[in-house]
């Protein structure tokens, strides 16, 4: 119905028009603003929806947070992370163990030394029995220093795991943390809070008003694709102060594709300045669009 209405419409102004000449503007009447991004911010996680940061109308950024899911258990959880993080920290941090291992590894060896000593002077001082202990409690002694430096090791690991859960649980609290996909304006508010909300399930509906676009209809039998391509067009919307308010555009997108009416589709889009408070264009609403005709769409 849309596509004929614009059909209509066009051969009206073109019979009112008469001929086509080279110099005349093309006119087209009904055309319609809408979005090129709107978002709907959903849950990620399941849970009771807490807070609700924003209000209809807020101007809000990519990534600020616009509503909260309660994260009492990822919390503990994080709480319980961080204090095994810092004693596994304090652990890995010591070597103490090894220090201790490597005094008594000293002094084993020093022990036996003086005890092969002492044989070497008068033989027999030392049984045979007490040298195979004294070697052995050195070589004991050289084996817990690997041992405490293994340990130590074990240690750090130990405290980069705990720092992985604490990131872990970073991550479920910033994903109980709706977060706007764009820059733009809150327009809904879809839940309340008290309500538990599912994975997925839109909490804010986001549009972004600084940057839209116009579509329209023009006649296939007048107009070339690649001869709309980047025309420069005048946009006159009537605000609700019942002024026109203009902006300037060029032709982004000209459909290949001719519909049932004739008629192909192009789009235009267009920075959308403010006038006071408020956005010069909204989308939904009607505009008219005017281009210069090139010499090769009048010729046709």
């Amino acid at each position: 119905m849309t596509r004929v209405f614009f059909a209509a419409a066009l051969a009206i102004a073109l019979l009112a028009a008469g001929p086509v000449r080279a110099d005349d503007p093309v006119v087209i009447k009904n055309c319609i603003i809408s979005l090129i991004d709107e978002a709907l911010a959903p849950a990620k996680e399941p849970g009771v929806l807490v807070a609700i940061k924003v209000q209809e109308g807020d101007r809000v950024t990519q990534g600020q947070i616009l509503a909260e899911i309660d994260d009492a258990q990822p919390q503990v959880l994080r709480r319980s992370a961080v204090k095994e993080l810092a004693i596994a920290r304090k652990q890995a941090e010591s070597d103490v163990n090894v220090r201790y291992a490597k005094a008594a590894y000293a002094v084993a060896r020093v022990e036996l030394l003086k005890a092969l000593e002492a044989n070497s002077k008068a033989p027999g001082v030392y049984p045979e029995m007490e040298i195979k202990k004294l070697e052995l409690t050195k070589d004991r002694a050289a084996l817990q220093i690997e041992q405490a430096q293994m340990e130590q090791i074990v240690a750090k690991m130990a405290a980069e795991a705990k720092a992985v859960e604490v990131e872990a649980a970073d991550v479920a609290i910033a994903r109980r943390q709706v977060t706007s996909p764009i820059d733009g304006v809150v327009v809904e508010r879809l839940r309340k809070p008290g309500e538990w909300v599912s994975p997925g399930q839109p909490i804010v509906r986001v549009v972004r008003l600084e940057r839209l676009k116009v579509e329209g209809f023009v006649e296939a039998s007048r107009h070339e694709p690649l001869d709309l391509l980047g025309q420069p067009i005048r946009i006159e919307v009537q605000a609700t102060d019942q002024r026109i308010r203009t902006v300037e555009a060029r032709i982004t997108y000209a459909s290949p594709v001719v519909d049932a009416s004739r008629d192909f589709r192009f789009v235009a889009e267009f920075d959308n300045p403010l006038h006071g408070k408020h956005y010069t264009v909204r989308p939904g609403l009607t505009a008219t669009v005017t281009f210069q005709q090139s010499s090769a769409m009048a010729a046709k």
